[in-house]
């Protein structure tokens, strides 16, 4: 039986495709896969959707179709590796292969008897973090966060109300709103420079912030408040096909911006007037998202939130894609953090979501391992962004994605819960 998901609607699978060439091509694969399925042809089924695959890779429905297509084919293990894929993304598909007739020659087997186990271990309870924080909030959706070492407080970035707040012992405090500073947007990336006592914040234009407008569809900003100076001190606004995620900076002020719609990295000194780009991964990546630099400054890591993590050289410029276990999924990576020759990565594209330690081999191109912290915790109502703050991680547990209706936010009482987790010296 064909799944009802491979009926669905290709602007879902080629939402991240920028060049038309690549959505031309996809759209050729899978409409052909299809038609190959339907009229039984299942060895051209096979290669369309590995060629789908190869194009965009890590979707749901393209990567559910392959491991149907290689079970069709009697290409047993292709298909319980890539079934493993599919449950590193989500456990609830494996319920959904066993009722599936394409899988039929397969799921009595020990393979699939094993993916049982797996899928159960990837799906159970894990909870070794414990409460931060707790913040009422009303109506107010936080995104990005920072932290103050010297003053012992957080710095907390809004989506829906435009606005940057401080959180400490005294409570929450708003610092600035959109009403005095018009090119402030959804506050996705917050980050704090001890240096100039200045916040940087990373705001793109969506659907869910106050007043939002069509024409500012695409629109997005980095802005540098001073705490010192209480004003702006460097404000750059970008127009159109731009969705700035992140940022992340070095110790002399270097700051590094993430674009998930063009998908390049951009560089920003304090004063500047424009952006200069630093590197451009639109032909690796899909939708770039968390950076993190290494201690030393010479390695800059960003989570793509399709295809995983790349290593970029500082210096060179040159790009490395970070291997991973079979047993770690690659998409749905959102925060990042360099922490002792390891990577801290929030996964919110999976499911269930995990927040994890990925422990990086010497040369920093190979995860040898993963450390799983939390998964499945009925706190996690999306994980977002964290800081690394007396050698422990303190995230956002809760960002509230899933509480918008018609771009508006439901829960008008809802408590934002920062988790913290300790964080051992052995990497």
């Amino acid at each position: 039986m064909l799944p009802m998901r491979i009926f669905l609607s290709l602007s879902f699978i080629i939402i991240y495709l920028g060049a038309f060439a690549q959505r031309d091509s996809l759209r050729s694969y899978y409409e052909a896969g299809v038609s190959a399925y339907r009229a039984k042809k299942y060895s051209l089924f096979l290669e369309c959707f590995k060629k789908a695959n190869e194009i965009r890779p890590n979707h749901p429905t393209i990567t559910y179709n392959l491991a149907s297509a290689y079970a069709i084919n009697e290409k047993v293990e292709a298909s319980f590796m890539v079934i493993q894929q599919l449950i590193n993304m989500n456990t609830n598909q494996l319920e959904v292969i066993k009722k599936d007739s394409d899988f039929r020659s397969i799921v009595e087997l020990q393979g699939f008897k094993d993916l049982e186990q797996y899928a159960e271990q990837k799906s159970s309870l894990i909870s070794e973090s414990r409460m931060d924080n707790s913040i009422r909030l009303d109506s107010i959706h936080i995104e990005g966060i920072a932290y103050n070492p010297a003053k012992n407080e957080y710095y907390l970035g809004a989506v829906n109300t435009r606005s940057l707040f401080s959180y400490s012992d005294t409570g929450l405090s708003a610092i600035i709103n959109f009403r005095d500073i018009p090119n402030v947007f959804s506050i996705l990336g917050v980050a704090y420079h001890a240096l100039s006592n200045s916040i940087w914040l990373c705001t793109s234009a969506l659907p869910q912030m106050s007043d939002y407008s069509e024409t500012k569809s695409g629109y997005s900003s980095i802005i540098e408040y001073s705490l010192d100076q209480k004003r702006v001190i460097t404000e750059i606004l970008k127009r159109g096909a731009s969705a700035f995620g992140d940022l992340t900076i070095s110790k002399n002020g270097r700051v590094f911006v993430s674009d998930g719609l063009s998908n390049k990295i951009f560089e920003v000194q304090s004063g500047d007037t424009v952006l200069s780009t630093f590197v451009n991964l639109s032909s690796e990546a899909f939708n770039l998202q968390g950076l993190a630099l290494s201690p030393n400054e010479e390695c800059l890591f960003v989570a793509d939130y399709i295809s995983g993590i790349f290593k970029i050289n500082t210096a060179t410029k040159s790009k490395t894609k970070i291997a991973l276990p079979k047993n770690v999924s690659p998409k749905g990576i959102d925060g990042l953090y360099f922490y002792r020759n390891s990577l801290l990565a929030i996964q919110n594209g999976t499911t269930p979501f995990r927040v994890m330690k990925l422990n990086l081999d010497a040369k920093k191109e190979n995860v040898t391992d993963a450390e799983i912290f939390d998964q499945a915790r009925p706190e996690l109502g999306e994980p977002t962004q964290g800081v690394i703050r007396d050698d422990r991680f303190v995230y956002i547990a809760n960002s509230p994605w899933s509480h918008y209706t018609e771009n508006l936010i439901l829960n008008a009482e809802q408590d934002l819960l920062l988790l913290s987790h300790p964080l051992k010296a052995d990497h």
